[in-house]
């Protein structure tokens, strides 16, 4: 697998972490965990590819990110 295949699948694989986020009633108990580990999933990619860049990271490991934020997010990840 190259690093064009492994950043594809990263993207497919956050998009459907994503998805089922979004699907679960904002009644759950276990929303505001999954929302807060998954902003830091989005929040360590970007430390990480930033590092790659050589430039200075946009969100810190544990971010605080609305879902229209992490929405965004999903977009941005590129090297």
């Amino acid at each position: 697998m190259d690093l064009n295949q492994l950043i594809d699948y990263d993207h497919w694989a956050n998009q459907r972490i994503f998805d089922a986020i979004r699907k679960v009633n904002n009644d759950a108990e276990e929303l505001p965990e999954m929302h807060h580990m998954f902003a830091h999933v989005l929040g360590a990619q970007d430390v990480w590819i930033n590092r790659i860049n050589g430039e200075k990271p946009a969100l810190a490991i544990w971010p605080e990110l609305s879902m229209e934020e992490m929405e965004r997010r999903l977009g941005v990840t590129t090297f």
